[in-house]
């Protein structure tokens, strides 16, 4: 692994991380209240006290209440991501100077074997040709021993933002009635047309950076 295709897992699985497409509220089932108008999300309807205003439509009775998200402005704003990004850098540089450290001794010794393989007895050349087949096998092998860690690691944190995320929607959802939240992003976009009315992408920033700073404390 090296340490272009860490980087690139990294910023796709962060992007996946807090991309939920049609998310619906599995225990929302009285459905839709049929208030208008803008509601401030000081009274109490959002798990966050933001001080940002919603503006709801679309919230007659039988109807589905949708919102959306940016996408790019989320993976951009939210500091739990941008920790996370920071902090799977750090571990890929380190991951990355040990594995090359390991590759520049193996070219030494090889570079070595190489200079003396003409002098050496049949059985020595034996000998220098196994221990050159080990030296490959064993750079195979290191990739994964240095480098697989770290992956497993960034699997961990991964899933770990992705249910802090999850739980945020759903909380979010129930308290405000919603039954969609839908992701809009510029790499792929679906969405034709979106009100901006139905934009709660400030809302859910605010509210999510909210929650870490104190998880923090």
């Amino acid at each position: 692994m090296n340490s272009q295709k860490l980087s690139l897992t990294l910023n796709v699985v962060l992007l996946i991380a807090v991309l939920y497409l049609f998310f619906k509220v599995s225990s929302l089932s009285s459905a839709v209240s049929g208030h208008h108008g803008e509601t401030s999300v000081n009274s109490g309807n959002n798990p966050k006290d933001t001080g940002v205003k919603v503006n709801r439509v679309h919230e007659e009775d039988g109807q589905l209440v949708i919102r959306y998200v940016d996408i790019d402005s989320l993976n951009s704003q939210y500091e739990l991501l941008k920790d996370a990004e920071k902090e799977f850098q750090a571990l890929n540089k380190q991951a990355e100077a040990q594995y090359k450290g390991k590759i520049q001794a193996a070219q030494k010794r090889a570079q070595e074997i190489e200079k003396e393989f003409q002098f050496m007895t049949l059985s020595q050349q034996k000998a220098a040709q196994e221990e050159m087949a080990r030296m490959e096998k064993d750079i195979q092998m290191s990739e994964q021993r240095i480098f697989g860690p770290v992956q497993d690691k960034f699997t961990v944190r991964k899933n770990e933002i992705d249910r802090t995320v999850k739980n945020y929607l759903r909380e979010y959802c129930v308290k405000n009635n919603i039954d969609f939240i839908l992701g809009q992003m510029s790499a792929v976009n679906f969405l034709m047309y979106s009100n901006p009315s139905m934009d709660i992408t400030e809302e859910i920033i605010a509210g999510l950076n909210a929650e870490y700073a104190e998880s923090k404390k």
